[in-house]
């Protein structure tokens, strides 16, 4: 998974008024570790020369890799439930 722009996206996400604390993560797992709330922005943009098949294609692997992360992420915090 591309990850050259999240401290942009962490940037822009920042100038929302709210008091959640924005920060970018080098793995999907660290970023869903410990939170409440999961926001995932739009998916990236057709370059130029892509097909809509082709950007289709990026943005469902981006999609299930956080899809498995964030059901791991779930499943493990229920465990710890009491």
């Amino acid at each position: 998974m591309s990850r050259t722009n999240q401290p942009g996206v962490a940037a822009d996400l920042s100038h929302v008024s709210t008091p959640a604390k924005i920060k970018a993560f080098e793995t999907v797992d660290e970023a869903v570790k410990g939170v409440d709330v999961i926001v995932i922005p739009a998916g990236m943009p057709r370059k130029e020369g892509m097909t809509r098949d082709d950007l289709f294609a990026a943005n469902a692997k981006v999609a299930a890799d956080l899809a498995v992360a964030i059901a791991k992420y779930i499943v493990l915090s229920k465990r710890k439930e009491p």
